[in-house]
């Protein structure tokens, strides 16, 4: 995400997997395995904020994983509007 400021979460996170797959085929045969990758894509995600919860319970496979990732960021970025609404709903309710 430092190289690509100018782009969302999500595009980052493709950008990764991206390279990750690329990188992938360059390693040792033995390296060459889904669990090597998803090792990876959890110890690179693990300290971006949307994705954090990815590294406590992460999913089984490389798809389920990188649909957990991409479900995180989705509600990592609408939590921030939910949150507010909330409040705001709130407050109309509560008469504040």
């Amino acid at each position: 995400m430092d190289k690509n400021t100018e782009k969302l979460t999500i595009e980052c996170l493709q950008i990764l997997i991206k390279d990750l797959r690329h990188l992938q085929h360059g390693l040792d045969i033995k390296l060459q395995i889904d669990d090597f990758l998803h090792n990876k894509l959890i110890t690179a995600c693990q300290e971006m904020e949307p994705c954090k919860y990815t590294y406590y319970k992460p999913a089984d496979t490389i798809a389920g994983l990188i649909n957990d990732l991409r479900s995180f960021i989705a509600t990592y970025k609408c939590y921030g509007r939910f949150k507010y609404d909330v409040t705001t709903t709130w407050r109309r309710v509560a008469g504040s």
